[in-house]
């Protein structure tokens, strides 16, 4: 049946069974309450008569139920020794709607988490090595729910997950491709001619690979997704792990890297490559994994030196035996004169940059169509691969040294040496701003000496220590630098611009801004040994 718990009264009492004081609660939950029956008012204070109200459980569920209520103290109770606590339940409210049969039980824990459905007392009727993974899972929740410390820790991870990149407004737009209503019909055009249509054909992979096996009646793309990176694919891994190969070596173990079929050359390393494709599944797909792997093997880390003795048995270098010694991409070029002049931006992520542009350039776009602001701060010395790249106008410099075309699918960048390369490194603004700050670094930073500074600088550049031939010519050219700078005070202020150092001359910088235009246009500084 029904009842009404008009108050619920709790009193700390002396040893003498003396009141020392009531103790409030702070807020009452329950597992039902009828309509206005709710259970604070259970505690609110009020006991007038039979018309009082407070917490009942009729409703649209079922009488007869077992029904739970938590009342939450608004502060812990610490009772003198001796004392008792006295709990009071009144019910003044008639007609038989008293409560029958009740349990009292006390807990440290002060929340809904108390109230955990009857649908979850069987479970923990359960030993708990019988539980399953959902159950446990609820439970945990239900419980921890009031817990202080996990609290704290949601709230840590609320607060980090608040930090994630804003999602791009509604506003932007992206192409999406969809599958058709109803498929097309698709023919082998005899002789490629598509008025001569042959035997009507069905989307498929090759037949000597392993098998196609879509879920749906028509494959789609998913499908293709799922053939690709099965395990029994002999391709899609060997082709993945010999582009990196290529990237990290200068030559893939198959060097047509486009074509791994029977027109294609057959891989000098065929074992190797079967190794590395294993690992990359091994290690679940992770390029990163796989790269740290090349890189700190004893193969990648060989010397480039030709040895005569092997020059003529392995010119090509496909026995390994040496590294191989190229250019670095026309990217990573800016990025070697920005890092050793102390420009360079490590910050990840962004839109892309515009840096300063030869004047002049922007106006070969067509109709002056090409605007170019140049981009501020330490944007302007971010890493070359967040370069805008405009289709009409490419950046100059990174044509230069053969960066691929934005509208051409590129494998393999082809390399080439012009003398107008030498001339970019020497005259392009970035790289020029670049040797003025190599220059006031080597001045605040190597010391006092003329060649403690020259040692300082190649170390930077170069990652070694000069020889003494090396070491005689950067003195040779430094004097003559300086000399020249001092006797033309007007042109070594063109050399340092606005740039300066407390207590060194302008003539002094501005012979060190031109030693770095040297040592920043060497070919050793620029390609990977």
């Amino acid at each position: 049946g029904n009842f009404v718990l008009s108050e619920l009264e709790l009193s700390v009492l002396g040893g003498a069974g003396k009141e020392l004081g009531k103790a409030a609660f702070r807020r009452a939950i329950a597992d039902h309450s009828q309509n206005d029956f709710d259970i604070q008012k259970a505690i609110d204070g009020s006991r007038e008569g039979k018309a009082a109200k407070g917490w009942a459980i009729a409703g649209p569920n079922p009488l007869n139920q077992d029904r739970t209520a938590v009342f939450i103290l608004a502060a812990p109770l610490e009772l003198p020794r001796g004392s008792k606590l006295s709990l009071r339940l009144s019910q003044d409210y008639g007609g038989n709607h008293v409560l029958g049969r009740f349990r009292l039980s006390v807990s440290p824990v002060a929340g809904p988490s108390l109230l955990l459905p009857p649908r979850y007392l069987a479970v923990l009727s359960k030993p708990l090595e019988e539980w399953t993974p959902d159950e446990l899972r609820k439970i945990s929740s239900e419980l921890l729910a009031d817990d202080p410390a996990w609290k704290g820790l949601e709230k840590a991870v609320r607060e980090h997950q608040g930090k994630a990149p804003k999602l791009p407004s509604s506003n932007t737009q992206a192409r999406t491709l969809a599958e058709r209503g109803s498929p097309r019909k698709t023919h082998v055009l005899i002789r490629g001619d598509f008025l001569r249509r042959g035997a009507e054909v069905q989307a498929a992979t090759p037949s000597a690979l392993h098998p196609f096996e879509p879920k749906g009646k028509r494959p789609d793309r998913l499908d293709l997704s799922n053939w690709l990176l099965d395990a029994r694919n002999p391709l899609t891994t060997r082709v993945t792990v010999n582009r990196w190969w290529q990237y990290l070596f200068g030559r893939g173990l198959v060097t047509t890297v486009d074509d791994f079929g029977v027109r294609g050359s057959a891989p000098s390393h065929p074992l190797l490559l079967d190794w590395l494709a294993s690992e990359l599944i091994r290690q679940g797909w992770s390029r990163k994994q796989l790269i740290e792997l090349i890189v700190s093997s004893s193969t990648y880390r060989q010397a480039s030196i030709v040895r005569p003795a092997l020059a003529a048995r392995d010119p090509q270098n496909e026995l390994l035996s040496r590294q191989n010694r190229f250019r670095v991409e026309a990217e990573i070029i800016r990025d070697l004169s920005l890092d050793a002049s102390g420009l360079l931006s490590r910050k990840l992520g962004g839109p892309s940059i515009r840096p300063r542009l030869p004047s002049g350039v922007a106006e070969l776009g067509y109709a002056g169509s090409v605007k170019w602001p140049q981009s501020k701060g330490e944007d302007n010395y971010r890493r070359g691969l967040y370069i805008f790249f405009q289709r009409t106008v490419p950046y100059p410099m990174l044509m230069t040294f053969d960066s691929a075309d934005s509208t051409v699918t590129c494998l393999r960048r082809e390399r080439s040496n012009t003398p107008l390369q030498a001339l970019t490194l020497l005259n392009d603004p970035v790289f020029f701003e670049c040797a003025q700050a190599f220059g006031a670094r080597i001045v605040r930073e190597g010391g006092n000496d003329v060649e403690d500074r020259l040692r300082y600088a190649f170390r930077l550049c170069l990652c070694r220590e000069p020889v003494d031939g090396e070491l005689e010519s950067l003195r040779a050219l430094h004097a003559r630098l300086r000399k020249f700078c001092d006797a033309n005070p007007e042109g070594a202020k063109k050399m340092t611009g606005k740039l300066s150092v407390e207590g060194v001359s302008a003539g002094e910088l501005a012979s060190w801004v031109g030693l770095s235009r040297v040592l920043l246009n060497l070919d050793e500084f620029i390609s990977r040994s």
